[in-house]
């Protein structure tokens, strides 16, 4: 893997690996690839609920496995983004945050 310097070169790696494992050979339905990041994000939460975030990763052991997971259901994300085209989501995510800035404490809610 080369180094890597963007979201969209994330996107688009993430996409390609993706498409020559066959992951989207079987599946195209993105309602089920929405549930793959969100198995990896349940994951992470199992972790976080028994007290295991620094717990090493089996295939990563220089990582916690939290910290794994975390970065599993960013690259099923980024895999989804790239099948949909939506490469330029750096400038997206720039433009909500900067948008975030100007909104009230909790957004208004309670949390």
């Amino acid at each position: 893997m080369n180094k890597i310097n963007t979201i969209k070169d994330l996107i688009n790696e993430a996409h390609q690996n993706a498409i020559n494992k066959g992951f989207w050979a079987v599946n195209q339905d993105i309602g089920n690839k929405l549930m793959l990041v969100n198995t990896e994000l349940v994951e992470l939460f199992e972790r976080v609920r028994k007290n295991q975030m620094n717990v090493p990763d089996e295939h990563c052991p220089q990582y916690p496995n939290a910290k794994v997971e975390g970065a599993d259901g960013i690259i099923r994300l980024f895999d989804m983004f790239g099948y949909l085209g939506w490469s330029d989501m750096q400038d997206v995510i720039e433009a909500k945050m900067a948008y975030n800035i100007s909104r009230p404490h909790l957004h208004n809610k309670q949390f």
